[in-house]
């Protein structure tokens, strides 16, 4: 991967948040339609995968720029509140809407760790990309200073945690390892785009191919001991298909003001979707509840959009 392609990318990157939008947005209505074992419509879910790459991508930069408690700051700033605000609304909406009376799950979910301490799925990206951002500087600090040996590492203790958490029986957790990964490779590219340094292929196939040896002796270690999961075998191959992804994305996708839109307010769109829809969930009609979520959801993102900004503004003010 080259300087120009990592220049590409960074020119790109908010497109490119869009596309992974729509598509993980695509995926959840195609589990609400009952296509969940369609080979096509499962894949839709790599749209979170790439989000996390292009999140750890931003992220490198980000650490590069500020010291750890600024960058902390920052991303406290960009999600907390209109996270928290979102989640009192939800709270508020399950009540009125599913007659679901609130519960410790509630508090947790308000504290992003019910995805840890209960397998809540419903925000699990925002707890998962929490713990992420902890680590990142961490992680920065050891790219810096040992380069690519950082990810021979990295990926054996990745392997051993998703191993540990089957075993003690906590595998949605492993939904959260798995995505581990792009995010690493999102650090990587950030720190080789910083250091405008070509990454050689015999370095890409190198890494990719021990990233697969060691997953392949994950599978038989799980496999083994009565552990294996077949649904998060796709998980596997998500990183090698999403840097595809992101590729053809670099090269063909145009610029395009609608998925810019729509991976500027990415946060915005992945809070409130879901809730919309569990919401509308009683309309019979496939039709006409995709057309009621759709404006719905585009109308909430719109609102929380801009009260996220006008937030912003607000709490960066001195």
């Amino acid at each position: 991967m080259n300087n120009s392609t990592l220049y590409n990318l960074s020119e790109k990157r908010t497109e490119i948040m869009g596309v992974a939008m729509l598509m993980v947005i695509a995926y959840h209505f195609a589990l609400h339609f009952g296509f969940y074992h369609s080979p096509i419509i499962v894949r839709g879910d790599i749209g979170v995968d790439i989000f996390f790459f292009l999140s750890g991508f931003g992220c490198g930069f980000s650490v590069s720029k500020h010291s750890p408690k600024d960058f902390y700051a920052n991303r406290i700033k960009r999600i907390v509140p209109i996270y928290f605000i979102i989640g009192i609304l939800s709270i508020l909406g399950n009540y009125l809407f599913l007659n679901q009376h609130f519960g410790a799950i509630d508090v947790y979910r308000l504290l992003c760790i019910s995805f840890f301490t209960h397998g809540d799925l419903s925000v699990w990206y925002i707890h998962a990309s929490m713990l992420f951002y902890l680590l990142t500087p961490f992680i920065m600090a050891m790219i810096n200073k040992h380069g690519f040996k950082t990810f021979y590492f990295l990926m054996p203790c990745v392997v051993l945690a998703i191993y540990f958490c089957a075993y003690l029986h906590h595998s949605n957790i492993n939904l959260m390892l798995y995505r581990f990964v792009p995010y690493i490779i999102g650090l990587f590219c950030a720190q080789a785009a910083l250091d405008r340094y070509i990454v050689r292929t015999r370095k890409i196939i190198g890494g990719g191919i021990s990233y697969l040896l060691l997953m392949f002796v994950l599978q038989i270690a799980l496999k083994k001991q009565d552990l294996l999961i077949h649904n998060q075998l796709r998980y596997i191959i998500y990183p090698v298909l999403m840097m595809v992804m992101v590729h053809f994305c670099i090269k063909y996708l145009p610029k395009n003001k609608y998925l810019f839109w729509i991976g500027l307010c990415s946060l915005e769109c992945y809070l409130v979707h879901q809730p919309i829809m569990n919401y509308l969930s009683n309309i019979q009609n496939n039709i006409l509840f995709f057309g009621c979520s759709t404006i719905a959801i585009i109308v909430c993102v719109i609102f929380f959009h801009y009260i996220n900004k006008k937030m912003t503004i607000f709490i960066n003010h001195k």
